[in-house]
């Protein structure tokens, strides 16, 4: 693209229509780049090799309200999920293990930070440093990941 690249572009997009459903065909298979995307809200993403079926299928799945990701980048993803070791658990600070189980107990970010007498940019931090820790892409992922390996507990 000219102008911009395609992140660029739907970041710009959903913050102009925040409901617009973005399916990202493209022929970069990067890991880095599909995060970046999923981190910006997109609702699919498939390499230019889709044939059209393929591609009839993720735009019926995103309009149902669905997300469509090609069987090739599922495989990044599982891969890149399966890569967190124990040591990255493990590293995980008080504080940290502090933001991620209130994260998990459905605290927003400004809930957060009033409760811990921190700044809302500060708790931003650490929410990001979690996600980078333990590989996921979303908040929601993270909540996921934290619930199955047992990194929290929700008893009050």
């Amino acid at each position: 693209m000219p102008v911009m690249d395609g992140i660029e572009a739907t970041e710009k997009a959903l913050m102009i229509y925040p409901k617009l459903k973005v399916i990202i065909l493209t022929m970069f298979g990067e890991e880095e780049y599909l995060y970046s995307l999923i981190q910006k809200g997109i609702s699919g993403f498939m390499l230019k090799t889709a044939r059209i079926i393929e591609i009839e299928r993720a735009i019926q799945m995103v309009a149902e309200g669905k997300q469509y990701y090609s069987p090739e980048i599922n495989g990044l993803l599982v891969k890149k999920l399966r890569q967190v070791t124990s040591n990255d658990l493990e590293s995980l600070t008080q504080r940290e293990n502090e933001i991620l189980t209130l994260i998990c107990k459905g605290y927003s970010t400004t809930q957060i930070a009033d409760k811990l007498c921190a700044s809302k940019r500060t708790i931003e931090g650490y929410k990001a440093r979690l996600l980078e820790k333990t590989r996921q892409p979303t908040t929601l992922n993270l909540v996921i990941f934290a619930l199955r390996n047992k990194l929290v507990t929700l008893d009050e």
